[in-house]
């Protein structure tokens, strides 16, 4: 006589459970390139639409949904780039008064909407590590804007028209914005450029900065005149002001005593400069080489994690 029975063939050493049942996990991993939140809702209403198939006692539950968590993430993060982008609009307003901080405002938003027409061109996702260049490069977005206006709002103010004050402020400083802009750039080449993982997971942070930093000095040399035109027409000059030097106020000359020391005091500069960078340098071998910061998880006693 055999005695039959259901079992096991060889005792498993790991056995899945979902809320104390023997359990069956099933992983889907996504191909490169798709949309991971799109391919997800495509995933659910399949499951769905088979859900008359499913066999009684077999309960489909699911642990951890990366199409859910890919949509909230990149949600927070567009809720944090929008709430970035209306406080620089928000601080140029309160420093810079009513029409250059719109003005500038508009170039800003121009800039991040024609960064997002590239990144799909060069088919960049929509992620976090994309999404925080963008955050990142906010501050900067608006330097080469800056320049500009203000520029024309001196040159106006010294008795120029607005023509003449817009090509005189783009011809003196565009080649240096472009160099500011380049090398502002360039500090972020080695996480693009390098060939281990932090170029692979953080490669699209500086192709995010490079676009978006060079297109900000092209809408500054090229948009910021033309709506500067627009919005400062009108604008008149208060009375008493015209042909007074801008740049005689206390900070201003404060700024200049303060150069005119350092320029008459050339060698004692270069020397505090030296010694400055070597302090740099030497501060940043006590700083620990990692660039993606360690993760600690609490282990309860008696636990081996493998």
């Amino acid at each position: 006589m055999a005695e039959i029975k259901r079992g096991f063939i060889e005792v498993p050493s790991n056995i899945i459970t979902y809320n104390g049942d023997v359990a069956l996990n099933v992983g889907i991993s996504f191909a490169t390139g798709v949309n991971v939140v799109e391919v997800g809702d495509r995933l659910y209403r399949r499951l769905a639409e088979l859900k008359f198939q499913q066999p009684v006692g077999i309960e489909i539950n699911e642990v951890y949904s990366q199409p859910k968590e890919v949509d909230k993430s990149v949600r927070g993060f567009v809720v944090s780039l929008g709430q970035a982008v209306a406080i620089v609009i928000i601080v140029l307003l309160f420093f810079m008064g009513l029409r250059s901080g719109l003005l500038i405002g508009l170039i800003l938003l121009l800039t991040v909407l024609g960064t997002f027409i590239f990144m799909q061109y060069m088919a960049i996702d929509l992620q976090r590590i994309s999404l925080g260049a963008l955050v990142i490069a906010l501050g900067m977005l608006v330097d080469n804007a800056i320049v500009v206006v203000e520029g024309i709002l001196i040159g106006t103010q010294k008795g120029r028209t607005r023509l003449q004050a817009a090509t005189d402020i783009v011809t003196q400083t565009k080649w240096p914005l472009l160099g500011a802009t380049v090398i502002a750039v360039t500090a972020f080449a080695p996480i693009g450029l390098s060939e281990d993982s932090t170029g692979e997971y953080c490669g699209t942070l500086f192709s995010v900065l490079l676009i978006s930093l060079m297109l900000s000095w092209f809408t500054a040399i090229s948009l910021t005149p033309f709506f500067a035109d627009i919005f400062f027409r009108g604008q008149k000059v208060k009375e008493g002001e015209e042909g007074k030097d801008p740049y005689n106020g206390f900070i201003f000359v404060m700024y200049r005593k303060f150069l005119e020391f350092c320029m008459h005091r050339a060698w004692l500069t270069v020397v505090v400069l030296v010694a400055a960078l070597v302090a740099a340098l030497y501060g940043f071998t006590q700083v620990k080489q990692s660039f993606f910061c360690l993760y600690y998880a609490y282990v309860p006693s008696g636990c081996l994690v493998a």
